[in-house]
C-alpha cells in the first residue's frame, strides 16, 4: 500500500485490471482476425487451390481481393465440342459421370498452374490468372495449363473408351488484357469473377477453335508473352463481332517437331504480301505434307479468289467474322 493525499490504492488490483484489459483486447483482436480469415477462406476456397488460398490469407491486407480492381490478366475459356450431341445420345448417368471426371481433371490443372477457377457454364470452364495473387507470368501459366488440359484429355479418353463412353474433344481460347475482377453480384449471391471486353474476346477465341480446327487459339496479346518460349502458328487476322479493331490469332504448340508453325508462317507472309502465285504453290506443297489441313485449305480458297479478283489497295488481310 502507498499513501497519497490520504488515499490508499491497491497496487496489485490496478495491475491485475490493466493486464486483464490488455489480454481481453488481444483476445478480441485475435478473434476478429480468425473470423475474418474464416470468412475469406469460405469466400475464396471454391475458386483457388489450397496453395494459392494460403497465399491470399498471408497477403490479404495488401491484395484485398473482394475490392473490384482493373488489372491485366489472362482469361481462359474451355468448351467441349458437340456436347449437345453427347447429352442427347447417352444416358444421364454416363453424361454426369463423364462431366464430373472431366471437370475434376481440368479444374485440377487450372489450380496446378495457380489459376483462379471462375465458374463452370454448362460444359464450359472459365478461369483467369494474375488475381487475386499477382503473377508476372500469368499468360505463360494459362497457356501451359491449356497444354496440360489437352494432354490429360488424351488419357481420359482412353479410360472412357474402355467404358464405352463418347470421345471428348475440347477447344480452348486464351486472351490477355485488362479485366475488372472482384466480388460481383447481389445480397443473395456474390461471385469473385472477371468481367469486361477482354473476357468476351476470350470466349470468342474459344469459339474460333472450330473454325480453324485448332485445339487452342490465343490472341496476339497473349502471344506477345509466350512467343519466345513456344512456337505459334499464325492462324489469321480477324475482326470478331463486338470488337472495333482486328486482332491476329495464333495456335500455340508445346512441341512443333514438324515445324508446322514455321512453314505456315512463311506462307502467310507471302499471302500478306499479295504474292498469290508463290503462296498458292507453297500452300499446295504444305498440303502434300499436312493433308487436309483446314487452315491451309481455307487460305488456298482465298488465294484462288484473290488471283481472279485482287483485293483493293486498302486490304489488310482481315477476315470479318459475322458470328460470335
Amino acid at each position: 500500500m502507498f499513501k497519497t493525499s490520504n488515499t490508499f490504492l491497491p497496487v496489485s488490483a490496478v495491475c491485475l485490471s490493466t493486464l486483464l484489459g490488455y489480454l481481453l483486447a488481444v483476445a478480441y483482436v485475435s478473434f476478429i482476425d480468425a473470423m475474418e480469415r474464416m470468412r475469406v477462406r469460405g469466400t475464396f476456397s471454391k475458386y483457388l487451390s489450397p496453395e494459392v488460398m494460403n497465399e491470399v490469407l498471408k497477403s490479404y491486407d495488401d491484395i484485398k481481393p473482394e475490392v473490384g480492381k482493373k488489372i491485366e490478366s489472362t482469361i481462359l475459356f474451355s468448351d467441349i465440342r458437340s456436347f449437345t450431341s453427347i447429352s442427347e445420345h447417352y444416358p444421364v448417368e454416363v453424361v454426369v459421370t463423364l462431366l464430373n471426371e472431366y471437370f475434376e481433371a481440368m479444374i485440377g490443372e487450372v489450380h496446378n498452374y495457380k489459376g483462379t477457377m471462375d465458374k463452370m457454364i454448362g460444359d464450359a470452364i472459365m478461369a483467369f490468372w494474375n488475381a487475386p495473387i499477382p503473377q508476372d507470368d500469368h499468360a505463360l501459366r494459362a497457356v501451359e495449363s491449356s497444354f496440360k488440359m489437352h494432354e490429360l484429355l488424351v488419357d481420359l479418353n482412353k479410360e472412357w473408351q474402355e467404358k464405352e463412353y463418347p470421345e471428348v474433344k475440347i477447344g480452348i481460347g486464351i486472351n490477355t488484357g485488362d479485366l475488372i475482377i472482384g466480388n460481383i453480384g447481389s445480397s443473395a449471391r456474390v461471385d469473385f469473377t472477371a468481367i469486361g471486353d477482354n473476357v468476351n474476346l476470350g470466349a470468342r477465341l474459344e469459339g474460333l477453335c472450330k473454325n480453324y480446327a485448332a485445339g487452342i487459339v490465343i490472341s496476339e496479346f497473349t502471344y506477345e508473352y509466350i512467343k519466345d518460349k513456344y512456337p505459334c502458328r499464325l492462324l489469321d487476322k480477324v475482326a470478331v463481332k463486338g470488337k472495333e479493331l482486328p486482332i491476329t490469332i495464333y495456335q500455340p504448340f508445346r512441341v512443333d517437331k514438324e515445324n508446322i508453325s514455321g512453314k505456315w508462317n512463311a506462307i502467310h507472309d507471302l499471302y500478306m504480301n499479295r504474292e498469290w502465285d508463290k503462296a498458292l504453290a507453297e500452300i499446295d506443297n504444305f498440303l502434300k505434307e499436312f493433308k487436309d489441313d483446314k487452315v491451309a485449305l481455307m487460305f488456298r480458297d482465298r488465294v484462288v479468289q484473290f488471283k481472279e479478283e485482287p483485293p483493293d489497295e486498302n486490304w489488310q488481310g482481315v477476315e470479318v467474322l459475322k458470328t460470335k
